[in-house]
């Protein structure tokens, strides 16, 4: 392809280099100040503790159980971090000692709390933990891509970007789905539709994340860290579906930009998506959200009530939401009113079926382009249904002044189909935790998820026609048939509007229960053992109202045939019932079930002078069940679907060795030098065993200044559909242009047009995929004192997946694949025949590499006067795609970096005293519409903004009288979508990918209440 150059790719690297060099220059001239500004509100000390060390740069050591139930006082002012430390812990019981040699303050009681018999048998007091052992560094967690336990925002070897709940309430999304578009390494189209749902008459839109636009399961997406159930096995892309989880429910979102295989397994090749749900709080709390358009009522209504409690060792969390939306009719959107796209220059996508309903001759073997006319017209070719006909007592010459269709007649299905459809979705969480002992604690969760959506359709339609697949199968109306006066077997296209317009549903309803027990083990180790069930039933409505052939050709064959050729605009045809018996009946449901047990364990081995090794390591076992609860397809297209099962056993090792630390031991030029390292072995029942490795290593040669790398590699068997689906063989006609286009390059480029037999299912013969991952880049924070807070880092991160299972479009699978196509007998011409059967099953591609760049800006400020500054920012650029379907061959020219267009999201949110500002823009490089044109669609951008209120972090409420009582625990926000009204790029196909969603721009209002809150607790999402 001829394309043109993108200058934002230019601008881009210019922007890499000047950012590097500033970053650099000031960091080689920086000096910390003596005094620094200080705006902590009351409340947690831990979080206290943890703003103090953002704010000043010390680190700060100290136990939870230490500052656990603390609460500090404002701090306000400028301050050094001696004078700031004294005055935050003054009057709470707590003093902070500096160390020596490194300088890091380690927070302890100055005076021991008395100590209750058993918990003192049980564990050392917090003072003799904080005397006389290592010091946790704020609170320990697992984060994304890793077993072993860190500091949450901690920068290590492993890429991962965290959207928490600041950022969530800063920038104004009120859904999963809007949060997904902040991540640009994530695809976009239709596994990215608005809200998890999608438009027009297919109501199963689903949220879906696929990082790098490398779809096939290749982006692990986890609850908790407990894997999705899988859907879409049966009919769509096999994926972890999200669809339905609430965005009140969640703390963060982390985003492993990086293979994680060795440590998850393999569907972690292009990443991890980790949702964490919130549990850090104490109250109860009621949240409400309601969102819509400015034009139209497409509105969204939300509830959320969060309810936790603790009474001694037993603590409790429920969760519940309800949510509704409804639709927006693509009528109410200029650029979706018509499938006719010729007013933007494009062309007539609207059906050549008359709206009343057409017949021809049933000897023509193109419908769209007859050549055969219908006896005792005159050579018409086509002509429509008579007006008013009963179906029985119609002659030829009714036909005939019938006439044929005009343009005006076709049918178009825009009236009758949605851009976004309605939805109602309903989700509860269930956690009960029990302390019995230190070592050990048991969990009990369960979870429980309903989405139900809806999506307008036209009226059912028929397209009698010879059967190709099962010659047998013949749905042509026959000679002599009721209507059909010409002697001739006829082809009948028509809808049959006295049924009525009906809408299609789809439901989803997934179930996780989780118990496990943990607890702290002898050496400071920590354990963790549990047994986790998910099972999700996907489903859409039981009559799917489409036409089993079978029945059709059976009904039409009987003795008493239905009414076919009626004006079904005017008349009813048949008796209640009659039509509807001949329908395709079955749910295209499935039942994915997934067993897994798990055990893990963690600490340290052994003190180096750097610091301690610290390893994890455990077992797994998954169970994998898919089965498929009614038969959807037509007879004799597609077998019935016997139950699968797949058991997967793993065993895996990571270790963290920190060979220089700044605490320790650090030298000039070596501030920081660690090597992780994670080996995984995974046996499979079906596919053998594998066992791969991931290495990597962070060097800081000065503390402001970073290098990171990491090699992964990973082992990826075909999914089960692939493997087992039973053959289903249909006819598909094709045509010049479109999807279903091929020119056959073996008959002097002829284009291939008409039916042509093509095959789905699963191929057996499959091979595993063996791909590698490699990540390296560098992460800058600057020291100096008006720019602390801020950090840059650029890394590159590089795909290579050999045998890849995937598809090919039409052409290029005749081009490298010929064997999968059957052709008919020579035609006397010296060429091969014609095709007539192509087999449309995944293959193994021989190659993939995607090449990216990763770029990220983090600034956090706070200042006595102004408040609290916060920005986020987040970039990709792919540089390479480059897909090879067999070895040694050239890459496939529809398959170019220009497809993954760069993108990127910034958010900058202001807090000052209980007010939060939130300004943020999302960017879409311009791209190419498909892989076979060369126009580009341009660039896009969608601006999003938020205004707030906290009245706990506030003045209002204790200025107003009698506010206080009943204005405590209050957030109001109002936020914009799409402040600017910006319209998506539509193509002349109608096609569009794009961030912007048909509903424009639209406000949301968001009213939270919390009531109990104890203190020491922090609600999430509250600073």
């Amino acid at each position: 392809m001829n394309l043109t150059a993108f200058p934002y790719r230019s601008l881009l690297a210019t922007i890499r280099m000047l950012t590097v060099s500033a970053l650099v220059v000031i960091a080689a001239h920086a000096a910390e100040d003596a005094k620094r500004s200080y705006n902590l509100p009351t409340g947690d000390a831990a979080v206290a503790l943890r703003q103090f060390a953002e704010t000043s740069g010390k680190e700060v050591l100290f136990a939870a159980e230490t500052v656990r139930g603390v609460r500090t006082p404002a701090l306000r002012g400028d301050f050094t971090p001696q004078e700031a430390m004294a005055a935050l812990l003054a009057g709470t019981g707590l003093v902070a000692t500096p160390d020596a040699k490194t300088g890091a303050l380690a927070v302890r009681r100055a005076t021991p709390p008395p100590i209750p018999k058993e918990t003192a048998r049980a564990e050392p007091s917090p003072t003799t933990r904080a005397e006389n052992q290592p010091a946790l560094a704020m609170d320990q967690v697992e984060v994304t891509g890793s077993r072993l336990r860190s500091i949450l925002g901690e920068q290590g070897a492993n890429p991962v970007i965290t959207f928490d709940r600041e950022f969530i309430e800063g920038s104004g999304i009120t859904s999963l789905s809007d949060l997904r578009n902040y991540i640009p390494q994530l695809s976009i189209g239709s596994s990215a539709s608005f809200d998890g749902n999608s438009g027009g008459s297919s109501p199963e839109g689903r949220l879906l994340f696929n990082a790098r636009g490398i779809t096939g399961n290749n982006t692990l997406v986890l609850v908790d860290g407990r894997r999705l159930p899988r859907t879409g096995q049966r009919g769509v892309t096999e994926a972890y579906e999200a669809t339905g989880i609430p965005l009140s429910a969640i703390e963060r979102v982390e985003v492993l930009l990086d293979g994680g295989s060795a440590v998850y397994g393999a569907d972690a090749v292009a990443g991890v998506v980790n949702i964490i749900t919130r549990k850090n709080y104490t109250g109860v709390e009621l949240e409400t959200v309601y969102d819509n358009t400015f034009d139209k009522d497409a509105a969204n209504l939300r509830w959320s009530l969060t309810a936790s409690f603790q009474k001694g060792r037993f603590s409790a969390r429920v969760f519940g939401s309800y949510e509704e939306q409804k639709d927006l009719a693509r009528l109410d959107r200029y650029w979706l009113r018509s499938d006719d796209r010729r007013f933007i220059g494009g062309t007539d996508g609207r059906s050549v079926i008359p709206v009343g309903g057409r017949i021809l001759n049933a000897a023509n073997t193109n419908s769209n382009a007859p050549t055969v006319p219908l006896p005792g017209t005159n050579g018409a070719l086509v002509l429509r249904i008579p007006a008013n006909s009963d179906g029985r007592n119609v002659t030829v010459a009714d036909y005939v002044g019938a006439g044929a269709p005009t343009d005006a007649d076709r049918y178009d299905s825009a009236p009758y189909t949605n851009a976004t459809n309605r939805f109602r979705r309903s989700a509860i969480t269930t956690d009960l935790n029990y302390a019995w002992r230190p070592w050990l604690k048991a969990n009990l969760n369960v979870g429980w998820r309903q989405n139900n959506s809806f999506g307008k359709s036209g009226p059912v339609s028929i397209s009698t026609s010879t059967n190709t697949v099962n010659p047998a199968v013949s749905t042509t109306i026959p000679a002599g048939y009721p209507g059909n006066p010409f002697g001739v077997p006829i082809t009948l296209q028509k809808f049959f509007w006295d049924l009525g317009v009906l809408d299609r549903r789809y439901g989803m309803e997934t179930w996780n229960v989780y118990s496990g027990v943990s607890g702290a083990l002898p050496r400071e180790w920590r354990y963790e053992a549990g047994v986790n069930f998910t099972q999700s039933n996907p489903t859409t409505e039981d009559q799917v109202f489409q036409f089993d052939s079978t029945k059709l050709s059976a009904a039409i064959r009987s003795a008493t045939p239905p009414v076919l050729l009626h004006d079904s605009l005017r008349r009813v045809g048949n008796p209640a019932g009659t039509i509807e018996n001949l329908f395709l009946t079955g749910a295209n449901g499935e039942l994915p079930k997934t067993w897994t047990y798990d055990l893990k364990a963690d600490g340290p081995v052994f003190a180096l002078p750097g610091g301690n090794i610290t390893a994890a390591a455990g077992t797994e076992m998954r169970e994998e069940y898919i089965a498929f609860n009614r038969q959807f397809f037509a007879a004799g297209t597609e077998s019935a679907q016997p139950k699968e099962k797949r058991v997967v056993t793993a065993g895996f090792l990571e270790t963290q060795v920190p060979i220089f630390t700044p605490q320790k031991n650090s030298v000039p030029l070596i501030h920081q030098f660690s090597l992780n390292a994670a080996v995984r072995g995974d046996s499979y029942n079906d596919f053998g065993g594998s066992t791969r490795l991931r290495f990597g290593a962070v060097y800081r040669p000065l503390k402001w200044f970073m290098l990171r790398a990491t090699h992964g590699e990973a082992f990826k068997v075909p999914l089960l559909v692939d493997l087992t689906r039973p053959i289903g063989r249909q006819s598909q006609t094709f045509t010049p242009t479109g999807t279903f286009s091929l020119t056959d390059t073996f008959r002097n480029n002829e284009p291939v047009l008409g039916p042509v037999i093509n095959q789905t299912g699963g191929s057996p013969n499959l091979r595993p995929e063996q791909s590698t991952n490699d990540n390296v880049g560098i992460v800058l924070e600057s020291p100096f004192a008006l720019f602390k807070g801020f950090s840059f880092s650029v890394s590159r991160n590089t795909i290579v997946i050999e045998d890849r299972v995937g598809g090919l479009n039409y052409q290029e699978r005749l081009a490298f694949f010929p064997e999968m196509f059957v052709r008919g007998p020579s035609l006397g011409d010296g060429l091969p025949g014609k095709i007539i059967e192509v087999d449309n099953r995944s293959v193994n591609i021989a190659s993939f590499k995607n090449e990216a760049w990763d770029y990220q800006v983090r600034y956090s400020r706070t200042t006595a006067t102004w408040g609290s500054f916060d920005l986020l920012a987040n970039a990709t650029e792919t540089t390479k795609l480059e897909v090879r379907a067999r070895p040694g061959v050239a890459p496939s020219a529809t398959q170019t970096a220009l497809l993954r267009p760069a993108r990127g999201s910034a958010n900058l949110n202001w807090n000052l005293r209980g007010l939060s500002v939130g300004v943020s823009a999302i960017y879409q490089e311009g791209f190419p519409q498909s892989t076979v044109t060369s126009t580009l669609m341009p660039s896009t951008i969608l601006w999003n903004g938020q205004l707030g209120y906290d009245f706990d972090r506030g003045s209002l409420a204790s200025r107003v009288p009698f506010a206080g009582r009943y204005l405590g625990g209050t957030r109001v926000s109002l936020g914009f979508v799409n402040i600017f009204n910006n319209e998506p790029w539509i193509s002349a196909t109608g096609a569009t990918s794009s961030v912007i969603d048909p509903r424009l721009r639209r406000y949301s209002i968001t009213l939270r209440k919390s009531f109990g809150a104890k203190p020491g607790v922090r609600l999430p999402g509250r600073r």
